[in-house]
């Protein structure tokens, strides 16, 4: 079960938004920080590798993210287009991070999982991985769980900017336009 501790002051509800990124990040150790943009109806996901990558390997490993996408998207999308499906990176030192941009409306766990696959297989012991929250039955709660939040997401058209990331074991939630308002999450 997954227990939250808030900022003072702070009502004891989660918004939708929030709810949907802590599952997130809970069921995918591999995500380093996810942010949900409403008025864009956009989620970005960003994962961490643990070396430089190259031009060459970023624009493969784009080109194999959109190819397994676009099969899962072939075999399991419903009727909603796909509206946003964006790759981005940055550099620095020693670290690559990768940004997926995806649309919410036609997003799914299912596309979730095969894109943490793609890149946990491509990069074995390179990706940046969190310790797992959660056993095996409790995962498959959560994911199933992720599919109803999402949905409820998908009905909001309002809110403020949610951005999530791991800290020291705990899934911190912060209101992006007020910084200070973060919520804490300990497995």
């Amino acid at each position: 079960m997954i227990s939250h501790l808030l900022r003072e002051g702070t009502t004891d509800e989660l918004s939708n938004s929030a709810q949907f990124l802590v599952s997130l990040l809970v069921c995918f150790p591999e995500v380093a920080t996810v942010k949900f943009r409403p008025r864009s109806r956009s989620l970005t996901l960003s994962f961490t590798i643990t070396r430089r990558l190259t031009a060459e390997e970023v624009s493969s490993l784009t080109q194999h993210l959109q190819e397994a996408l676009g099969v899962y998207w072939d075999l399991f999308q419903s009727e909603d287009p796909i509206e946003v499906c964006r790759f981005s990176h940055e550099v620095w030192d020693e670290l690559t991070q990768l940004h997926v941009e995806r649309d919410v409306d036609s997003l799914t766990p299912g596309e979730l999982g095969v894109l943490v696959g793609v890149l946990r297989e491509g990069f074995l012991e390179e990706l940046m991985v969190d310790s797992p929250f959660l056993d095996e039955d409790e995962r498959v709660f959560q994911q199933e769980m992720m599919e109803e939040i999402l949905a409820e997401v998908r009905l909001e058209r309002s809110g403020r900017e949610v951005f999530g990331f791991r800290e020291e074991g705990r899934v911190i939630i912060a209101n992006e336009s007020r910084r200070r308002s973060l919520l804490r999450f300990r497995p």
